[in-house]
C-alpha cells in the first residue's frame, strides 16, 4: 500500500533493525495484478479484508527528513464486504498526540491498489526482514521512479503472513533516505499500546 493506506500511510518505513537475509526469487500470484503493465500486488483485496478486520491495530515508528521521529497508530474500525474505516493518529516519542488525526473509509480494492506499481520499474524478491514486531518472510518490492527530475527508490517489505501495509519501508531521493517507517507491534483486539520513548530514540 504507501504505503499509502487509505490515504493515511504513504507506504511505510524502516527502523534500522538488521536481519535481512536474501532469499530465492519469488513473486505474488499473477492474479493479483490490477492493471495491464503493472506488477502483481503482494495481496488480494480478499486477503487484506481477512487480515485487517475491525479491532486490528498496527503501530509504526516514522522518521521523515526534517522532522523529529514519531509514531503512527493505524486502527481498522467498522468494515463490510466493500471496505473499512481506517483511523490514523500521530504521536511524538513520548506518546503525545500531534497533527491531524484521520478517519478514512477505503475500499478493500483501494487498499490493494496502494501496492500496485508499474512492472518495468519494479523488482520483487523474497527476503526475510526483522523489525521490533518480529521476523517476517516478506516480498520485497524495489520501485524506481523520478520526482521532479530526481531519482527516487522505494523499498517495501510486505510480510507474507500479515496482509496489509508493509512491515518496513524506506524511501530514497538522490540516494538519501527521506522517509523511514517500521512496524513496532500489532494486535487484533483492545487498544494499541501507548507509545513511549525507547532506548536510542532521540
Amino acid at each position: 500500500m504507501s504505503l499509502s493506506l487509505a490515504g493515511t500511510l504513504s507506504a511505510g518505513v524502516l527502523l534500522a533493525a538488521g536481519g535481512c537475509r536474501r532469499g530465492p526469487v519469488d513473486s505474488p500470484p499473477r492474479a493479483n495484478r490490477m492493471r495491464a503493465g503493472h506488477a502483481p500486488t503482494p495481496f488480494s483485496a480478499a486477503q487484506i479484508r481477512k487480515s485487517c478486520q475491525p479491532g486490528v491495530w498496527r503501530l509504526y515508528r516514522v522518521t521523515a527528513q526534517g522532522r523529529p521521529p514519531s509514531y503512527r497508530i493505524l486502527r481498522f474500525e467498522r468494515a463490510n464486504e466493500a471496505g473499512v474505516i481506517v483511523s490514523s493518529a500521530m504521536t511524538d516519542l513520548k506518546g503525545v498526540s500531534f497533527g491531524e488525526q484521520r478517519r478514512v473509509r477505503s475500499l478493500w480494492k483501494g487498499l490493494q491498489s496502494h501496492a500496485s506499481f508499474r512492472a518495468r520499474v519494479t523488482t520483487i524478491r523474497t527476503q526475510r526482514r526483522t523489525t521490533p514486531a518480529g521476523t517476517f518472510e516478506c516480498w520485497r518490492y524495489d520501485v524506481t521512479d523520478r520526482v521532479r527530475g530526481r531519482p527516487e527508490v522505494k523499498h517495501l517489505w510486505f510480510a507474507k503472513k500479515l496482509p496489509g501495509p508493509p512491515v518496513d519501508l524506506i524511501r530514497r531521493i538522490d540516494g538519501k533516505i527521506v522517509l523511514r517507517m517500521t512496524l513496532i507491534s500489532t494486535g487484533r483486539s483492545g487498544p494499541a499500546p501507548r507509545p513511549a520513548s525507547r532506548p536510542g530514540d532521540h
